[in-house]
């Protein structure tokens, strides 16, 4: 058997979130001969939740969550995106420079970003040991922090953050993206001269549909999501600024008058919910819903009764930085569950428009209600198709198949 670690600052089991890409990873491989290790950190992101307690001396601690082994580092937490987050990923990266002796020797190590720092600790790692490492970019870093946040590619921190990322790509002997252009991406800033571009990779995220269909059948009531008489549109996710919900409630106040049964339904927590329900009440909005964290085993169930599944996210004019495509996770769950995707941004190498199981509506509040106005009257036949595509399109993006586009990779630099 191969030894295999994989270190990412932020991968979790379900039981403890959704940033569950390793763990599927592992479930898979582990049947394809492969010793898995998830070395993560015991700050459980977006919670309160260590799994190592400040008192506890103990440098990391390993657990086992449905067979699949995790290695926590301990780190001290945060709860937002700003220095305390950093500080977290350095502790997490020094941390494991410190105690990777303690661990069996890799066959190879694959260093999963954003965080630099811990992609950065685990390329000196592999090259200490001297074993092939491959660098999975999840998010583009700083790209994500000069298009959100609006920092010049100028500043210091950004250029060197930019200076990092480069060599990175450099010194991996393969480059898996989860966004479809990640080759595009290095041409545009012309490090194709120093990157190898035959070393780039894609694969999505994607969904466990054996565990989605176990997970269908898990009895779950809500009054809402149970009306027959509504058309009702899921979202299912955090509730924070990057998803820009607020054109969601701007959308079903232009349907709310004509359109009344048009109702969107919200599951999920975050910073924003709280501005989002006072605009509700400031503007009279009746028919969007905010439902509030539900344990995910009730996801399946919830988008099952869905008409109609919205995926979100924020977009500051033009496609910008998703012009190189995205992987949310929660669109493969969207897929699996076999309804129509309304997709509320411009996005390079869309899936739904590939597969024709969606609509667009990349025009605010307007095109949002008009996605939804479309849906809602739209002929059974062709719901039905849409429907179909949506599933057809989540059995190409099963772990199950997925998994094998990593150990092929895995293969070439083993």
């Amino acid at each position: 058997m191969k030894n295999l670690w994989i270190v990412n600052h932020s991968s979790l089991p379900p039981e403890l979130g959704g940033l569950n890409r390793h763990f599927y990873f592992s479930r898979h491989l582990s049947q394809a001969g492969y010793r898995v290790r998830i070395i993560t950190a015991s700050a459980i992101h977006n919670t309160d939740i260590n799994i190592i307690g400040g008192d506890d001396p103990a440098p990391f601690c390993e657990k086992s969550f449905s067979g699949v082994p995790f290695t926590f580092l301990k780190t001290p937490g945060y709860r937002d995106n700003g220095l305390a987050r950093a500080r977290d990923m350095l502790a997490f990266s020094r941390r494991f420079c410190s105690v990777f002796r303690r661990f069996e020797r890799p066959d190879a190590i694959c260093a999963s970003s954003p965080d630099p720092f811990a992609a950065a600790a685990a390329v000196r790692v592999a090259r200490h040991l001297g074993v092939p490492v491959i660098l999975e970019v999840r998010d583009l870093w700083p790209e994500s922090i000069v298009a959100y946040q609006g920092r010049s590619p100028k500043n210091p921190v950004i250029r060197a953050m930019y200076g990092m990322e480069k060599r990175l790509y450099r010194s991996a002997d393969r480059l898996v993206f989860t966004m479809e252009g990640g080759a595009d991406y290095i041409r545009e800033k012309g490090w194709d001269g120093e990157v190898d571009l035959s070393s780039v990779r894609h694969i999505n995220n994607g969904v466990d549909l054996a565990e989605f269909e176990a997970c269908r059948g898990i009895p779950f009531f809500d009054a809402d999501l149970n009306d027959p008489s509504t058309f009702k549109v899921v979202y299912a996710g955090s509730v924070r600024t990057a998803y820009h919900l607020e054109d969601v409630v701007d959308a079903a106040l232009l349907l709310q008058s004509k359109h009344p049964d048009i109702r969107f339904l919200i599951w999920g927590d975050g910073d924003r919910r709280p501005a989002l329900e006072a605009r509700c009440r400031e503007k009279g909005v009746r028919n969007v819903l905010f439902k509030g964290r539900v344990d995910r085993r009730h996801i399946p169930a919830i988008l099952s009764k869905a008409d109609a599944t919205l995926l979100q996210l924020y977009q500051n004019g033009g496609p910008g930085i998703l012009r190189y495509g995205c992987s949310p996770n929660k669109l493969f769950d969207y897929l699996a569950a076999g309804k129509p995707v309304i997709v509320g941004f411009a996005a390079g190498y869309d899936l739904v428009e590939r597969y024709g199981c969606g609509m667009s509506a990349s025009g605010g509040p307007a095109a949002l209600a008009e996605a939804a106005l479309r849906l809602r009257f739209l002929s059974p036949e062709k719901y039905v198709a849409m429907c179909r595509n949506a599933a057809r399109a989540a059995r190409d993006y099963d772990y199950r198949i997925l998994a094998k586009k990593f150990d092929a990779v895995l293969r070439e630099v083993l």
